[in-house]
C-alpha cells in the first residue's frame, strides 16, 4: 500500500487490530486502535491494587474514549517501513484496507 493511498479518518487492519488513521506526514502515518481498548483500573492504596479491564468498541465509543484529538487512547505512529507494500482489499463499504504486514516506529 503507498503513502498516497491512505486517508484520514479511514481505517485498516494491522497486526490483527482494526486501525483508524488519525494524521498523515510526509514519511509516517498516526492512528488509533479502536477494535479495543485496555485500560488499567488503579486503587491507592492501602493495599493498592490495579486491575487491567478491556473495553470492546461499542463499549469504548459509548465512554468517548475515541473523542479527540486529543485522544484518550495512544496514538501509534507507523513509520515508511512500516506501510507495506501490497495492495489494499476494501471490505463491502469500501472504507477497510487490510495490510498483510505492518510495524509500527513506536511500541
Amino acid at each position: 500500500m503507498k503513502h498516497s493511498e491512505f486517508r484520514i479518518g479511514e481505517a485498516f487492519w494491522c497486526g490483527g487490530h482494526e486501525w483508524r488513521r488519525r494524521d498523515i506526514g510526509i514519511r509516517t502515518i498516526v492512528a488509533i486502535q479502536v477494535d479495543e481498548v485496555e485500560m488499567v483500573v488503579y486503587a491507592p492504596g492501602p493495599p493498592e491494587t490495579a486491575a487491567v479491564r478491556t473495553l470492546n468498541r461499542s463499549q469504548a465509543e459509548e465512554e468517548g474514549w475515541f473523542h479527540g484529538p486529543p485522544y484518550a487512547v495512544d496514538e501509534n505512529v507507523f513509520d515508511e517501513y512500516g506501510i507495506p507494500p501490497v495492495p489494499s482489499i476494501a471490505t463491502a463499504m469500501g472504507q477497510t484496507l487490510f495490510l498483510t504486514r505492518c510495524r509500527s516506529a513506536i511500541g
